[in-house]
């Protein structure tokens, strides 16, 4: 106990200077760097990353000091919450930092007013998260298909008459309550600071007024090629298929970006998203494309003011609500935001 609470008293929110060894870090797990990802988190007035160094094990860790040997990531949006990033050093674990960090992480998320937090577990995750107060409730998938291999004609006949058009990014605060209604919180200001990290294009759905759906197209950062779709909203299944069948269009401008960068894989490249079994018809209709389906990881969540047991069980089905629409959520914007 006295080793935990020493551990925790060391956990600091992470620098500028420490971002370039946060996606060093992400790509040693297996994951994608996201550096400007972790940028318009660290940016975002809502957004932490909090850190242990290896200073904190005093003569125990033969690492330089000011080695980062344990991460968390953070966004809180009103009344819902994300945790990621969530990463300690091979060799390490076992030894109580990522309790550390987490603790810290919560501590701060409770003390600014976040209801339910949520966050994508792997399984070797899962038994800290547990232990914290976490409990199960649906899987999450990642969705991913070369370009050239999705049918786009199948795509297109389940569109109906819907309007897409694609918008400046400067039009982004056209989908704030449409977002809102669908996350559960206003996170407009960071969907802002990742388009402005990165090659993003912004769909909308619907005639005049507010959208009836969204979709964002975000380029994978180098050496990689290929897009992530994602946040990707809708009220309804036509919605939905019209904004994927726009983003994919063979004329869609995020196709001419990646082939400026004259990678070999620019002739068919990658796209891909990842989401949760409620997004049942996102799921249905890139499967009924031709494209691939993984399951993941598994969605956990943690209710400040909830008394359900966290021990260790099936997914759990009865936890209310974040957001008025979450069946309009078809994609997140990434596992480490939602």
């Amino acid at each position: 106990m006295e080793l935990s609470l020493e551990l925790a008293s060391r956990v600091k929110r992470a620098s500028s200077g420490d971002l370039a060894e946060l996606a060093a870090l992400r790509v040693e797990q297996g994951w994608y760097g996201s550096e400007a990802l972790l940028r318009a988190i660290h940016t975002w007035d809502h957004g932490r990353h909090f850190i242990l160094r290896a200073s904190a094990l005093g003569d125990d860790a033969a690492l330089d000091p000011a080695t980062i040997i344990a991460a968390t990531s953070a966004i809180m949006a009103g009344p819902v919450a994300v945790i990621g990033n969530v990463i300690t050093r091979p060799g390490l674990r076992g030894r109580g930092l990522g309790h550390a960090v987490m603790s810290a992480t919560l501590a701060w998320l409770r003390e600014t007013g976040a209801r339910s937090v949520l966050l994508d577990a792997t399984s070797a995750g899962q038994p800290l998260y547990q232990k914290v107060g976490f409990v199960a409730q649906e899987r999450s998938w990642i969705a991913h298909a070369p370009l050239a291999s999705l049918d786009l004609d199948t795509l297109r006949k389940r569109t109906g008459a819907t309007h897409v058009q694609l918008r400046a990014m400067d039009d982004l605060p056209v989908i704030a309550a449409l977002d809102q209604a669908a996350f559960g919180g206003d996170r407009l200001e960071l969907l802002r600071l990742v388009a402005s990290a990165s090659d993003c294009w912004l769909y909308t759905a619907g005639g005049a007024g507010e959208p009836d759906g969204y979709l964002l197209v975000r380029a994978l950062e180098p050496p990689r090629t290929g897009v992530r779709i994602g946040p990707w909203v809708a009220k309804t299944a036509e919605v939905g298929a019209a904004l994927l069948a726009a983003a994919l269009h063979p004329d869609a401008p995020w196709l001419a970006e990646i082939a400026s960068v004259g990678d070999p894989q620019v002739s068919d490249p990658p796209v891909s998203f990842s989401t949760s079994a409620a997004s049942v018809e996102a799921l249905s209709l890139f499967r009924a494309i031709g494209g691939t389906l993984e399951l993941d990881d598994v969605v956990m969540r943690l209710d400040f003011d909830s008394d359900i047991s966290s021990e260790p069980g099936p997914v759990n089905t009865t936890l209310r609500p974040v957001a008025e629409h979450p069946e309009w959520l078809y994609s997140w914007l990434a596992a480490m935001v939602f």
